[in-house]
């Protein structure tokens, strides 16, 4: 006897839901292709660049603008390759290939920081170096 209760409390919960959906409520079976968008674009689509966010703990070596997106950057002792990537917004794998000493930043050296590569921010490529 409980199974049929079970069994029937089951088909009204089905039968209530169908009912729901069908309370006037249609469903566009061919969604519009419209070339007007409905909501704002997503801020990971905009283009990431470089934008110094100003000295930080192991990030502080001296920047200057040279072009909007690109700063000549000038290593501090201390400064780390990630600590400078997040100064500028940027992955490591953006500033990491034009180092001198490839992953070693050695004070006093010197290169342009800016956006080099495509890897999403914030992904576990975009951190490696």
């Amino acid at each position: 006897m409980p199974r049929r209760l079970l069994a029937l409390a089951a088909l009204a919960v089905a039968v209530a839901s169908v009912a729901a959906c069908a309370d006037g409520a249609s469903v566009d079976p061919m969604p519009s292709t419209s070339a007007t968008p409905t909501a704002a674009p997503d801020e990971s689509q905009q283009p990431v660049v470089a934008d110094d966010a100003g000295p930080s703990e192991q990030a502080m070596g001296e920047a200057t603008l040279v072009e909007p997106g690109a700063y000549e950057y000038v290593v501090a002792s201390g400064d780390t390759l990630g600590a400078v990537a997040a100064r500028f917004g940027l992955c490591v794998r953006d500033i990491s290939p034009v180092t001198e000493q490839g992953l070693t930043l050695m004070a006093g050296e010197s290169f342009v920081v800016q956006r080099r590569v495509d890897e999403p921010l914030g992904t576990v490529a975009c951190a490696m170096g």
